[in-house]
């Protein structure tokens, strides 16, 4: 098992990957099971980055969280929200509250706020019956930011692996600076718009 986990062979699994014809349709099936079984899009975000590079990682990672948000969110079109709610543990009504105002600004927080996992989010919008065009723009532009320093950092990391250097450590330290950052100013904003005098 660890002959599995050594260097050279993740890297030839990684080569692999990246020589296969249909890598952008392997990518989008990694992200559409992932969504149906709740892995972390994190997790998930960061292989892209590790296996394809910053940014071919980041395009594939962001057609695939996108596709997997619609997936998810024709799911729970379907399941409704009472079944929704009830599978979540009440979870699901809390997090419709969320999304009273329909509109793409609260999409683009729930994506930079660690509020709810991602394919929560995305079930219990489509059984709220959001605006299907709002969800996939506030997706979209809420993804951007965190695909891009976690694709960034991941494949540093990679590097850092293989050979430890100063510039790496910055370029993965700068990637995850940026998106607490990008974390904050949403908090903040999201915060005065709900309490304007606070």
């Amino acid at each position: 098992m660890s002959g599995m986990l050594d260097e050279q062979s993740l890297e030839r699994w990684a080569a692999a990957m990246r020589e296969l014809p249909l890598a952008p349709l392997a990518a989008l099936a990694v992200f559409f099971v992932g969504g149906l079984v709740m892995l972390p899009v994190v997790l998930l975000i960061g292989a892209m980055g590790m296996i394809f590079g910053p940014w071919l990682g980041a395009v594939y990672a962001l057609g695939g969280a996108l596709s997997s948000a619609l997936a998810a969110y024709g799911l729970g079109l379907v399941a409704g929200h009472y079944t929704l709610d009830r599978f979540s543990g009440g979870k699901a009504g809390r997090l419709s509250s969320e999304l009273a105002d329909h509109g793409v600004a609260t999409i683009v927080v729930l994506r930079l706020l660690p509020v709810a996992p991602f394919t929560l989010i995305n079930l219990v919008a489509g059984a709220s019956r959001f605006r299907l065009g709002c969800f996939a723009v506030g997706t979209l532009l809420g993804m951007i930011p965190v695909v891009l320093a976690i694709t960034v950092f991941a494949h540093r990391l990679g590097h850092i692996w293989r050979e430890p250097d100063l510039e790496h450590f910055a370029v993965a330290g700068g990637a995850l600076l940026a998106l607490g950052l990008a974390v904050w100013l949403c908090r903040r904003l999201h915060t005065r718009a709900r309490h304007p005098l606070a």
